[in-house]
């Protein structure tokens, strides 16, 4: 929790043109380690659009799409101008 507290923190003390020139986040990391809280936060400061990753990748039923499927999906969204990209690892 303190270091989640330290990258708000840090990202609410950055000048407001600095701001305006974050665009693209990857949050990344293992199962419980906060990143949905984390992405909750910084989506608040920064307006950015949350992608989480497993809304894509997985079908319903934990069925995975093929790799070409997931491929165009993927760099779709990596096109955009915005994002948090939420990952699980």
């Amino acid at each position: 929790m303190q270091q989640l507290n330290l990258i708000e923190s840090n990202l609410k003390g950055l000048s407001k043109n600095k701001m305006k020139t974050i665009k693209r986040i990857a949050i990344i990391g293992n199962a419980g380690s906060g990143k949905s809280t984390l992405s909750q936060r910084v989506h608040k400061i920064t307006n950015l659009p949350i992608y989480y990753l497993d809304q894509y990748f997985w079908k319903p039923g934990w069925v995975r799409p093929n790799p070409g499927e997931y491929k165009k999906m993927h760099d779709a969204i990596c096109d955009k101008e915005e994002w948090i990209w939420m990952a699980l690892i």
